[in-house]
């Protein structure tokens, strides 16, 4: 403990640090109190935070902080956008090679493409103080055209053979893919409902639907699913087959939808679920739902987050580990915005488990000093998850109250249990 007190403190004192609370502590005070954002990212040793004063990043190589040299130790760089942001930046995402770095809020995506480094420290641009980076929109003309959409979730696409497709989960209950070479033209749009929407519609009015928790609220993609294409009648010829990345989508009221999705060739598959959850709740484990990952474990962990603060764990159960399939064929494909049979066998649908639920406490308030003070209500913000890079059974909560960090022993437990025994 006393290794990371050294250590946070350390990094507080750097110039630049001091620099960013400053600049960026009356723009703090002004913005809602639940609101959670997520302005810094580390990728290896490297430290990216956004400065939403002067709209740049500021990098830092945290390794310096080992260093004797005080000078040394403080140096770091200043990332300047060609085209900054004109919206509120509310969290950053690299993508798997770490050569693109999206930058995102409620009204907008701008993907910064970060330089190439040299010299004696692998610095951007051999170590110049300020670094011009090439910086481009995506699919600014759709959000020109939609003024009532926000976003809610944007991941980079696990299947892009270049890492250069981005997708992203928008108000108007649509999943959208672009690969950010052609930035406003899509390679797949897939419609989560077939309600009709009001493009234009104000986002601080409320919707019927959307009080119902009819509405997407996040997604995370899952491991790849290879889908074999159908056989032709009286033909033994062996058929071909396509590997498609499954995004589980959650709802507000907790509902669980599969999109299948593939940017190679923009293949559009049937829409999946509800998943069935067991054992089964009245509340459907909440109706609040904010937030959904999909843990890179074996077997597949779901994590479903709630505004109060109720973590849901939860393992994906394969079809063919489920007794009943009565009810599952009944829910398989039901909300499907495909009517017709693609080119390829419909995958097995899962179920979902929730093997334990746990509830993170949100509000920091102590107890009243007046007791005639009329009680408020219980304290809700919508809650981020972000994985942890280096042990997969483990995640980050950010809210509003702080961060709290949550690992799964059990996963590996389960894992030595029931599939190392058969």
């Amino acid at each position: 403990m006393a290794g990371v007190d050294s250590w946070r403190t350390c990094l507080n004192n750097q110039k630049f640090v001091k620099n960013l609370a400053e600049n960026n502590s009356k723009d703090s005070k002004q913005k809602l109190r639940n609101l959670a954002k997520s302005l810094f990212v580390v990728y290896d040793s490297d430290l990216y935070v956004w400065d939403s004063y002067a709209c740049h990043i500021v990098y830092f190589n945290l390794k310096q902080l080992l260093l004797e040299d005080k000078e040394k130790q403080e140096r770091f760089q200043t990332l300047l956008c060609t085209d900054a942001p004109r919206f509120d930046v509310e969290c950053l995402v690299f993508n798997r090679t770490g050569n693109y770095l999206a930058v995102w809020g409620q009204t907008g995506i701008t993907v910064i493409e970060l330089p190439r480094r040299w010299g004696k420290y692998n610095d951007y641009e051999g170590g110049k103080q300020c670094v011009q980076c090439k910086s481009l929109n995506v699919a600014e003309h759709y959000f020109a055209g939609h003024n009532g959409v926000r976003l809610l979730t944007v991941l980079w696409h696990p299947g892009s053979e270049t890492d250069s497709h981005i997708a992203f989960l928008t108000s108007d209950n649509t999943l959208s893919i672009y690969n950010i070479q052609e930035p406003n033209i899509p390679v797949q749009v897939i419609k989560l409902s077939n309600a009709p929407q009001d493009i234009n519609q104000s986002p601080t009015k409320v919707s019927f639907p959307a009080v119902l928790g009819e509405y997407a609220a996040s997604f995370d993609f899952g491991p790849p699913v290879t889908l074999k294409k159908k056989q032709r009648p009286y033909t033994k010829t062996e058929t071909a087959s396509v590997t498609v990345w499954p995004a589980y989508i959650v709802r507000g009221n907790g509902d669980v939808l599969v999109a299948y999705t593939e940017v190679s060739r923009g293949t559009k598959f049937p829409l999946q679920g509800p998943l069935i959850m067991q054992p089964p709740a009245e509340d459907n484990y909440g109706v609040d739902a904010c937030a959904i990952s999909c843990l890179e474990t074996t077997p597949t962990a779901l994590i479903i987050a709630t505004g109060e603060g109720r973590l849901h764990h939860c393992l994906l159960i394969p079809a063919q580990d489920i007794e009943d399939m009565t009810l599952q064929s009944e829910a398989s494909f039901a909300e499907s915005s495909i009517t017709n049979s693609t080119k390829y066998d419909h995958p097995s649908e899962a179920s979902i488990f929730v093997f334990e639920s746990v509830e993170l406490e949100l509000s920091l308030a102590t107890g009243r000093v007046d007791p005639y003070e009329p009680v408020e209500e219980d304290f809700t913000c919508p809650i981020k998850i972000i994985k942890d890079a280096l042990a997969p059974d483990r995640y980050h909560c950010l809210h509003a109250a702080g961060v709290h960090t949550v690992a799964l022993p059990w996963i590996e437990e389960y894992y030595q249990q029931y599939f190392l025994s058969e």
